[in-house]
């Protein structure tokens, strides 16, 4: 009921009532055919965008953690902590432990 009232309107419009008729006349295939071409229109380039914007993100986060690495190794203790072991101990300073 609620498509078939609009129908009725477009199909009496004198603008678009001739350009709804030739679209409904046409066979299934046809309509299925241009469906498929405007989705492939519309999602081909926004999947091109994606893969495009996620490979440059890996680039940019690669060559940023070569540079992490090359300035931690010149800047020894303070871009990133050293990882040392001490004997008997976690590495923790200034804690307070509280055993329940």
């Amino acid at each position: 009921m609620g498509f078939e009232r609009y129908r009725v309107f477009i199909r009496d419009d004198p603008r678009f009532g001739p350009t709804f008729e030739r679209v409904s006349r046409q066979p299934s295939w046809v309509v299925k055919l241009a469906v498929a071409a405007a989705l492939l229109v519309v999602v081909v380039p926004i999947v091109v965008l994606v893969t495009a914007a996620l490979l440059v993100a890996a680039v940019v986060f690669a060559v940023g953690s070569v540079v992490a690495r090359v300035l931690g190794w010149f800047s020894v203790g303070r871009s990133m902590p050293a990882q040392r072991e001490r004997a008997g101990e976690d590495g923790r300073e200034n804690v307070r432990v509280i055993r329940g």
